[in-house]
């Protein structure tokens, strides 16, 4: 029996397909963790729907015929995180058009990052102050609900992320392999416009939240309430660093490539894809909130609206560049794993 004979032998193609199968039963736990983690808050959501107002105290504003309409469209958004999360987790999503998984995905974890983020923050807050610093009461809903939906947001924005992760490289193999020399594509002067000019508004946005942040008005009126103010200027502080990552990302990906040009693209990538998902999930959100009149969007402060306004058009261009980005490193042929899927 020869070396080759070996090499192809039972043990090898054992090896490869018990490997293979670990890795569609990790993508299975991890999708499903995603619904596991998703049904807390979406039954919140269709009570509160159904008028059953577990969680809401009486004489909230909550408790008004108001907030019925963003009470649908936020459960909306969570089906949405569950279709897409079950769609990471079987060969049929790989045939889904790209644009069907990417955009949902992009701004959902663009959203649920900083909440990720902030969740920590306030629960480290909250161990060595004692609590002083961050508290739930007065708000919109009791205590044990903010618990409930933040630890939801929290536990959403990791599963989905690691369940995108393992897509991605089923996909898209190609975004993982080290960047060309030679590929410099027909679009980067465009490219480089646009990362220059959205770049720079992104770091006037990062600054804008960083003055709501330590200014004495916030984002919205009355944010600064005691119990509250550590909360709302902590996220201000992430709002922040969303919008600096955005600005940071897309110059590391756009960045020629060197001997650690893999990782700085990666890591641009990364950056990018999260920050600009944050800047305009959450300005489109906002936006959309003061234009529909919702609960409590009066409370928009001017600076907040013009920086939400710049978010908008600056995560779409950022997000834009990036895009031309990785479609010019593209391979000329499918993926195998869309090739077999179809058959």
């Amino acid at each position: 029996m020869t070396v080759d004979e070996v090499s192809r032998g039972p043990g090898l193609e054992g090896l490869v397909l018990d490997r293979s199968r670990r890795t569609r039963i990790t993508r299975m736990v991890i999708g499903y963790g995603v619904v596991a983690a998703v049904l807390p808050y979406l039954l919140l959501k269709i009570l509160w729907i159904g008028g059953v107002m577990v969680g809401v105290p009486e004489g909230s504003p909550a408790r008004g015929a108001d907030f019925v309409a963003p009470n649908i469209v936020t459960a909306a958004m969570d089906v949405v995180a569950i279709l897409v999360a079950v769609a990471f987790t079987h060969r049929w999503g790989l045939r889904l058009p790209e644009w069907l998984v990417l955009a949902p995905v992009w701004v959902g974890t663009g959203l649920l990052t900083p909440a990720v983020i902030e969740v920590v923050n306030g629960a480290a807050a909250g161990a060595v102050t004692g609590g002083r610093e961050v508290s739930l009461s007065g708000g919109l809903v009791a205590p044990w609900t903010y618990v409930v939906v933040y630890t939801s947001f929290a536990l959403q924005g990791l599963l989905l992320s690691a369940a995108f992760l393992g897509y991605a490289r089923s996909r898209w193999p190609y975004l993982f392999d080290r960047p060309s020399a030679a590929g410099v594509g027909a679009t980067r002067g465009l490219q480089v416009v646009l990362a220059r000019v959205g770049g720079a508004v992104a770091a006037a946005i990062a600054v804008a939240h960083l003055l709501m942040a330590f200014g004495t008005e916030g984002a919205f009126l009355g944010a600064y309430q005691e119990g509250w103010e550590y909360t709302a200027r902590s996220g201000e502080v992430v709002n922040a660093l969303m919008a600096a990552s955005a600005a940071v990302g897309v110059l590391l990906m756009l960045r020629r490539p060197s001997g650690g040009g893999r990782t700085a693209a990666r890591v641009g990538l990364a950056l990018t894809w999260v920050g600009t998902g944050a800047m305009f999930g959450y300005a489109l959100l906002t936006l959309l909130a003061v234009v529909l009149g919702a609960p409590e969007s009066d409370n928009v402060t001017a600076l907040n609206g013009l920086t939400q306004l710049g978010a908008l058009l600056a995560g779409a261009a950022l997000a834009i560049t990036a895009a031309l980005h990785l479609l010019e490193r593209r391979p000329g042929h499918q993926h195998p794993a869309l090739a077999e899927g179809t058959r």
